[in-house]
């Protein structure tokens, strides 16, 4: 079976962790404290500061730096933790529909959901898209907002040749199994702000500035040294990783295109694509079949997909419950034709040709 996603860890990535293992030094320490170093130096930010996961990352910057009563404008095509992690904290995200062929956040529709208490906007760099960064920052600047990036599938995605971790005013990284770069669990918060990294580094400390001294109420949201020596050996091939997820990318476009009835993500102009997961839309009365049918024949040859996403945000039912119904027309066709094909750095070039010839077989079958 060709999987989703390539877990698996390298020798030397076991062997870091073994090391620390046997240290007796597993908490957050020094081995944590050179992983921000080294990712801060990749990405180009001022500060990197590990945290226990990607959900933790985005509570963290809601924690320091918002207030019940405040609004973030937040696409309604994403994880849940991009606005869960608001919520929590007494923060609305005013959801706001996505580009139908990026299925980045509409910022014409978010234009016209903004209030006077909105505060920030949290784009999401969906499947390692990068968003169109001036167009955000334009927008930001024109209407007093903050920008809390949700790059949690985004590890090596580029903007203009910049890597989008070095942007203003938070960037939230997730370490999870399935994403380009992966440690178990754990997350990242990059910022050039160092009165906001200050908060988030004691924050994440149960809100200790001093040995058992705490001036706020905060969290145990530290990463584990033993996560973090997986982190430094996983950054040592995150290019190579990448390289190969384009190749891929590029083969699995090239296959796939001209296919009636089929429709592939379109990449932001300037961007380039850190390729986390390659999706395609089926319009079933031209493909010949529909988005769940096309997984079930993919399974059937030995090609696993998935779903990524289901439902739109407004669709939950805990937001459906917080904030009421409404509708979202582009994000609820994106959940009804999405489906995921394997593209990761584990795939060998027969793969991805299987992947393809597979997906052809399918059609109008």
């Amino acid at each position: 079976m060709i999987g989703i996603a390539d877990t698996r860890l390298t020798e030397d990535e076991i062997a870091a962790a073994v090391s620390v293992l046997r240290s007796g030094a597993l908490r957050q320490g020094k081995v944590s404290d050179a992983f921000e170093t080294a990712f801060a130096a990749k990405v180009g930010a001022k500060h990197a500061i590990t945290c226990a996961n990607g959900s933790a990352a985005l509570h963290l910057v809601y924690m320091a730096d918002f207030e019940p009563g405040d609004e973030v404008l937040v696409p309604a095509f994403t994880f849940i933790a991009t606005a869960s992690m608001a919520a929590v904290c007494g923060v609305k995200p005013i959801i706001c529909d996505v580009d139908p062929h990026t299925f980045l956040i509409d910022l014409a529709d978010a234009e016209k959901r903004i209030t006077p208490r909105t505060k920030a906007i949290s784009p999401v760099h969906l499947f390692g898209n990068p968003l169109n960064i001036d167009a955000v920052q334009t927008f930001a600047q024109k209407h007093g907002l903050k920008i809390i990036w949700d790059a949690a599938q985004s590890h090596g995605a580029l903007w203009k040749g910049t890597d989008i971790g070095d942007f203003d005013d938070y960037v939230c990284y997730s370490f999870y199994p399935s994403k380009n770069m992966f440690v178990g669990e754990g997350g990242m918060v990059c910022t050039n702000d160092d009165d906001a990294a200050h908060r988030i580094r004691y924050l994440r400390m149960h809100g200790q500035t001093g040995k058992y001294y705490h001036t706020s109420l905060g969290l145990n949201y530290r990463l584990t040294d033993v996560e973090a020596a997986i982190g430094l050996e996983q950054m040592k091939r995150l290019d190579a990783m990448l390289e190969i997820r384009r190749r891929n990318a590029a083969a699995l476009t090239a296959g796939l295109s001209g296919i009636a009835g089929l429709s592939l993500q379109k990449v932001t102009p300037q961007g380039t694509h850190a390729w986390h997961q390659f999706c395609v839309l089926v319009e079933p009365a031209e493909f010949g079949c529909t988005r769940d049918q096309l997984a079930e024949r993919l399974q059937a040859q030995g090609v696993a997909s998935g779903v990524h996403y289901p439902r739109g945000l407004h669709q939950q039912p805990i937001f459906e419950q917080m904030y009421g119904k409404c509708a979202l027309p582009v994000t609820e066709r994106l959940a009804d034709t999405i489906l995921a094909l394997p593209v990761h750095h584990g795939l060998s070039a027969a793969d991805v040709e299987t992947v393809v010839d597979a997906v052809r077989k399918s059609a109008g079958a």
